[in-house]
């Protein structure tokens, strides 16, 4: 009956691990402290033998093959007690330790301890070896050295989580290793996250999620999230891709964007800025434009009204001669707005150079009353002057505020239909 039992837990320990790439698959009996191969590996080295006592294979392991860095973690979980405790809670654990070869090599295992009938202390002991995967990350992680705070490897079938920082990376010191990535990202979150933001950074940094989100995106995705310490809020930017080829670890580096972000956040306001000036320019250009049309029709009016006046008595040469001036005078009023539309730097800057000068008003008027008065007789003007042309231009728009253009060239005692 007893034959019967080891034979039919072996048979499912065996079916519920395939043998392929292991070194070696092993039935541990707690209660009896005793150990069973069931299948050895066709590359693996430094095999226990076939049967044994787990105890002693464990201290054996400790004094010649476990690296010193290891030991501790090695020995509490494969202690028989520790097994049972942590195999009430969960179906399987992995470790990883390295080894020392018998030529010098260091070699890298993972050992994963799986429940086969807690009922009669029968447990699972199956190794491999992942030097491969870890030589990939080892690469990856060099790589990337000098652009990252710290880069971290969940392995997927045991849940545990190894971190490096840029300084164990580059001065080869042992890296962070923690056996529930869950259960510490949890904690993570809680002690640096955001009180409004902690449930959907959990989120993100669950491994499920990761995992659903990378076979979407096999190349690999990225996301942000705040990271609060010491009362200062840093902005931490999370690279997830896959950390070995065959996809049984996801690689984890994190960067920090703050001063990043804060760059594209002056970008960002400085073309605000930008913006609002652009459209003031373009306002101001409009206005100008639009103040202008107005302002030339005046002296157009002027010149046509004495056109026609001309026209109409070309006998009285006196006459013809005042209208004459009239247009001279309105001529140069226009091409003095004609010019100020050519200048489209004032119209850009919405700027126009004022100089102080002093001005004869009298003759100002005067000027002004030969474009809008009523044909009369006048006086011949003096010589343009720009600052005298801009003065003009604001008595004219004064006026047309209060009298329409349809007034300037009308006979005395006329009539204005509107």
């Amino acid at each position: 009956m007893t034959d019967s039992t080891r034979q039919t837990v072996a048979d499912r320990i065996m079916y519920q691990l395939s043998s392929s790439g292991y070194d070696f698959i092993a039935d541990i009996d707690l209660d009896e402290d005793t150990y069973s191969i069931l299948s050895y590996g066709e590359n693996g080295s430094g095999m226990p033998p076939e049967k044994g006592c787990h105890s002693e294979w464990v201290d054996e392991m400790l004094d010649t093959r476990v690296v010193p860095k290891d030991r501790e973690r090695f020995r509490k979980n494969l202690d028989a007690a520790n097994i049972r405790r942590r195999l009430e809670s969960r179906q399987s654990y992995t470790i990883a330790y390295s080894v020392i070869e018998k030529k010098g090599d260091i070699r890298t295992k993972n050992l994963t301890v799986s429940a086969a009938d807690l009922r009669i202390g029968r447990v699972s002991l199956s190794r491999t070896d992942i030097i491969e995967p870890v030589r990939e990350q080892q690469a990856l992680l060099r790589v990337i050295a000098y652009t990252f705070e710290l880069a971290g490897f969940i392995d997927i079938s045991s849940g545990s989580f190894t971190m490096y920082t840029r300084d164990t990376v580059l001065n080869n010191l042992q890296p962070y290793f923690i056996e529930d990535y869950d259960a510490g990202i949890r904690n993570f979150v809680k002690d640096y996250g955001t009180e409004e933001n902690r449930g959907g950074i959990y989120h993100s940094f669950r491994t499920e999620t990761m995992k659903r989100k990378l076979e979407e995106e096999q190349n690999g995705y990225d996301f942000l999230f705040p990271y609060v310490r010491e009362g200062e809020e840093r902005y931490k930017q999370i690279n997830v891709m896959w950390g070995d080829i065959n996809h049984s670890t996801i690689c984890l580096v994190r960067a920090d964007v703050t001063d990043m972000l804060a760059a594209e956040r002056r970008n960002k306001k400085a073309l605000e800025n930008a913006l609002v000036l652009a459209e003031e320019a373009n306002r101001a250009k409009s206005d100008f434009l639009s103040a202008m049309s107005h302002d030339i029709r005046t002296p157009m009016n002027a010149i046509m009204g004495m056109t026609m006046l001309a026209k109409a008595h070309l006998g009285e040469q006196s006459r013809v001669a005042d209208c004459l001036d009239k247009i001279s005078i309105s001529s140069g009023h226009l091409l003095s707005l004609i010019n100020d539309i050519l200048d489209m730097s004032k119209i850009e800057s919405a700027q126009i150079t004022m100089n102080s000068m002093a001005i004869f008003l009298p003759e100002m008027l005067e000027r002004l009353s030969a474009i809008i008065a009523p044909p009369g007789k006048g006086s011949r003007p003096p010589v343009l002057d720009r600052g005298r042309e801009r003065t003009e231009q604001l008595f004219l728009r004064r006026r047309s505020a209060y009298q329409p253009d349809s007034h300037q060239h009308t006979e005395q005692c006329g009539k204005i239909y509107a």
